[in-house]
């Protein structure tokens, strides 16, 4: 008899219920890799394409292009924003937008093929052998099927979601539902007869959705001015066209931006003009009336110690004017501009140069105010930051000015004084020539101005010709390959996810299994355990003990037979023959079985024994032992004058065993078991047989087996494997805490022959022969109860 302590479970404990199940779990890997495996071949693949740009920002590396190097004075070239305000640029709807207009990108081509027609297969470029060309633009998505009948002809089949069979001809005009279009073959295409294309157009605003969501857009290094953009699509031509035209819209982009500073300096410059040329016409004409009025010819030769004393400060006094006008030219045109979104101009020639980083300063912003709200709406949170950073900036650039323009002021009374000075000391000159001084001086300072401005508008223009693009190519688009589906990560993923899945299947499989399996089963809750009888599959009958049998379940039947002489021995030492009872908890687990097979054994080794039938509610043994039905136990008890031997049949199969069947089946078993003739026929029988074995009726539906507990020496608690529920052996278990059956142990029977060796319970022969729950005669087992049996 073993006895084990409660131990926990070790690694090999573990694992067992998984390796015993490995055929199920390789099924499982094998479905998932087929379905990996046919995924991956029939999946439609998606291509990816790449390209890279360098963005030219000021706060990152910022740089001209050297091709244009000559008109850095101009300040021309000042890029606004981070590098990664450009990748929102570059991501926005309104690019996209664009991109899908210029080359139709909102209109795909699929083939329709397969014998279901449920394959659609995306094609695009010179792919299609036809085009769409839409009279009227629809405002919705619109889905057409059309077969090819002929060289001149088509049919649509479906359009959006119904089914309709429309005939036309290519070139000419469709008008279907309201929607107005021609499908024209495109030339020098083979028309391919029978073929079924699927037409779809959406809005090129619905579609910037679908190009925004697979499009991305990364630096390549944080210090670095370069971004990288992906886009995955079906067709790589059209991800290559996407990238590569998404790319000149956002340059031309950039240049229009810039072309909005230089138009509006260019503006400005003209409406400066036309008040400044107003201004030197009159004062052009007042030289002119002048020197009529005095009637002078030649002022140089007269005042030519004056000039040359007063050029210089002249000269100053000139800039100083001309500093002053620009000013509150700025000033006034500041004044004017109530709009957040208005841009000042810029590299006017103002000597200071804070005020001109101001400038600059200002259009940045708003450029970026602009840009920031054509893609964000209106209701941006930013926008509010930057049109505070704009106002503060208006601000002090209209203080700024203020000061230069009290600068100037200051300096200029300063310069008129010292000219008066000079006057005073020239006080010979004839007061005309001071007029005419005068006079010639404001029309020099509206020269000087008019040239200045003029000098600038040509500048402007030179900056409106010479505008580039704000982003360099580094790498059109190109295809890098299949990124979906990668086949090697289907693959490898489905097999994985078979090995999970199956390994999950059997966890819980086992975690709702609630079966007894093994001894370890049985020795877990204290229970005595004797041996286990394996489960046997090729035998005829359920007789399996017989001379000379080698079987793994004869040799089982030898070990419980040893055992269970031991089990009696200590508590038998008369020469009287040994009581062995045997039951279950519930019907069909074995007990009438092990009690014949038993039995027999005893008898082969020469013993005499006896196997009585008190299974008297549901009798198995003659059934078992091929025998047809006879009075037995019953009529025993029931009749006063008859003797126990008269019901006893030989065995034969051997000499030694004798059969006590239970006989007819009372309507009071329980209380003919308390009758004073059980006694006697104990008492008489231990005086003629070594051995008697007693089938009993299982505990755990009725008590007969405890009305017979005071005649036995042993109990043999039988405990069928894979059948009986664990939760079942608190009965045995109750029963031998309680003492009410002593000197009892269990028998495990039908024990799995894998689940036996891989926990230590084998005997040392191959388990490969077996019976049925019913313990008759098995079938031939099909191909799927092979499967049902190892999984």
């Amino acid at each position: 008899m073993n006895s084990k302590e409660n131990t926990p479970l070790g690694i090999k404990e573990l694992l067992i219920p998984y390796l015993s199940k490995w055929k199920l779990i390789l099924l499982i890997v094998v479905i998932t890799y087929s379905a990996g495996f046919l995924y991956s071949r029939y999946k439609v693949p998606v291509y990816s394409a790449v390209a890279k740009i360098i963005v030219n920002t000021d706060k990152k590396g910022s740089s001209t292009i050297s091709e244009l190097s000559a008109f850095d004075d101009l300040g021309i070239f000042d890029q606004g924003g981070t590098v990664h305000d450009q990748i929102e640029i570059l991501r926005s709807r309104r690019l996209s937008q664009e991109a899908i207009r210029i080359k139709n990108l909102n209109i795909q081509y699929k083939t329709i093929g397969g014998k279901t027609g449920l394959t659609r297969l995306s094609i695009y470029g010179d792919e299609v052998p036809f085009n769409i060309v839409f009279d009227t633009v629809p405002k919705e998505t619109v889905l057409l099927e059309i077969e090819i009948t002929d060289n001149e002809s088509f049919v649509i089949k479906k359009f959006n979601t119904q089914e309709i069979i429309s005939k036309h001809k290519f070139n000419d005009e469709v008008d279907l539902y309201g929607y107005l279009f021609r499908i024209m073959i495109k030339p020098g295409k083979r028309i391919p007869i029978n073929g079924n294309f699927e037409i779809s157009y959406m809005p090129a605003e619905t579609a910037a959705n679908f190009f925004i969501s697979r499009l991305k857009a990364e630096m390549v290094d944080k210090k670095a001015n370069s971004i990288i953009l992906s886009y995955s699509d079906l067709s790589p031509l059209r991800a290559v066209d996407f990238l590569n035209e998404l790319m000149n819209q956002y340059n031309q982009d950039a240049v229009n931006d810039k072309n909005k500073v230089a138009n509006n300096t260019v503006e400005f410059i003209n409406e400066r003009m036309v008040f400044i040329s107003k201004e030197l016409d009159d004062a052009e004409k007042g030289i002119e009336s002048f020197k009529k009025e005095k009637g002078l010819v030649d002022l140089s030769l007269e005042s030519k110690i004056f000039i040359e004393d007063q050029s210089s400060l002249t000269k100053e006094i000139i800039d100083v004017n001309t500093q002053i006008e620009l000013g509150l030219f700025v000033q006034e045109y500041l004044s004017s501009q109530k709009d957040t979104t208005g841009l000042l101009p810029s590299n006017l020639g103002l000597a200071d140069q804070n005020i001109n980083r101001q400038i600059t300063q200002f259009n940045n912003l708003t450029l970026q105010y602009i840009k920031l709200e054509q893609v964000s709406g209106k209701n941006h949170p930013q926008l509010k930051n930057l049109s505070s950073e704009i106002f503060e900036l208006k601000n002090s650039l209209i203080q700024s000015i203020e000061k230069l323009i009290e600068h100037n002021k200051i300096q200029l009374n300063a310069l008129k004084n010292e000219e008066s000075k000079i006057n005073n000391r020239i006080s010979n000159i004839p007061e005309f020539e001071k007029t005419f001084r005068e006079i010639l001086r404001q029309q020099q300072i509206k020269e000087e101005l008019f040239i200045y401005l003029l000098q600038k508008r040509e500048e402007a223009a030179i900056t409106l010709a010479a505008n580039v693009a704000n982003a360099k190519i580094v790498d059109h688009a190109y295809v890098t390959g299949v990124i979906s589906p990668s086949k090697k990560f289907v693959i490898s993923s489905s097999i994985l996810l078979g090995i999970i899945f199956g390994i999950g299947l059997v966890y819980v499989t086992q975690l709702f299994d609630t079966k007894v399996h093994h001894a370890s089963d049985i020795e877990k809750i204290g229970l005595p355990y004797l041996g286990s009888i394996p489960e046997a599959e090729k035998e005829t009958s359920n007789l399996v003990i017989h001379k000379g049998a080698k079987s793994s379940i004869a040799e089982a039947f030898r070990l419980l037979r040893t055992n269970a002489h031991f089990l009696i021995q200590p508590n038998n030492e008369s020469d009287s023959g040994r009581v062995l009872f045997v039951t279950s908890t519930i019907a069909k687990e074995g007990k009438t079985f092990v009690a014949i097979n038993l039995a027999t054994s005893f008898a082969l080794t020469g013993k005499k024994t006896l196997v009585i039938g008190m299974d008297l509610r549901a009798p198995k043994l003659l059934e078992y032992m091929g025998l047809e039905d006879r009075p037995g136990v019953t009529n025993f008890l029931v009749d006063p004058d008859a003797e126990i031997e008269t019901f006893i049949v030989t065995s034969e199969l051997n000499e030694n065993l004798d059969i006590l069947p239970s006989g007819a089946i009372p309507p009071n078993p329980a209380e003919l078991l308390l009758s004073p003739k059980i006694a006697e026929m104990f008492d008489s029988m231990r005086q003629k047989y070594d051995y008697i074995i007693v089938d009993t009726a299982p505990l755990g539906m009725v008590t007969d087996t405890l009305l017979l507990k005071d005649y036995g020496d042993a109990y043999l608690y039988v405990v069928k494997a894979e059948y009986l529920d664990r939760r079942m052996l608190g009965t045995p278990k109750a029963i031998y805490d309680e003492g009410k059956l002593p000197n009892m142990a269990v028998v495990l029977n039908g024990t799995s022959r894998k689940r036996a060796q891989a926990y230590g319970y084998g005997y040392g022969y191959g388990y490969g022969y077996g019976y049925g729950y019913g313990y008759g005669v098995t079938p031939e087992k099909k191909w799927w109860e092979f499967w049902k049996k190892n999984t």
